[in-house]
């Protein structure tokens, strides 16, 4: 199984109000730091994450975590390609003094 986000990406997260089972979130885990995961279960003790790659961290590593770790979920992904083309085009640099 692959990584729901291919190397290159660049993925937008929105902090929530409520998180449900099957939401890409971001995670400041206890353990591992930041970390971007699936919701595979929502408890009154926290959250199960799970991976969608087979070289993912097992749930079973990761424990049950306080939803208060989450720090946003998944609202957009750019494929690697676009990524790599909006980063080194001169058009998506602005001089220091345009903000």
């Amino acid at each position: 199984m692959l990584p729901g986000l291919q190397p290159g990406s660049y993925a937008l997260f929105r902090r929530s109000r409520g998180y449900g089972v099957g939401q890409t979130v971001l995670v400041d885990h206890p353990q591992f730091g930041r970390i971007v995961k699936r919701i595979s279960d929502v408890s009154e003790q926290g959250v199960s994450l799970h991976g969608t790659s087979q070289f993912s961290t097992s749930s079973e590593a990761l424990g049950v975590v306080p939803s208060s770790t989450l720090m946003g979920r998944l609202v957009w992904v750019s494929p690697p390609r676009l990524a790599k083309t909006a980063r080194d085009t001169p058009e998506t640099q602005f001089p220091s003094s345009s903000f």
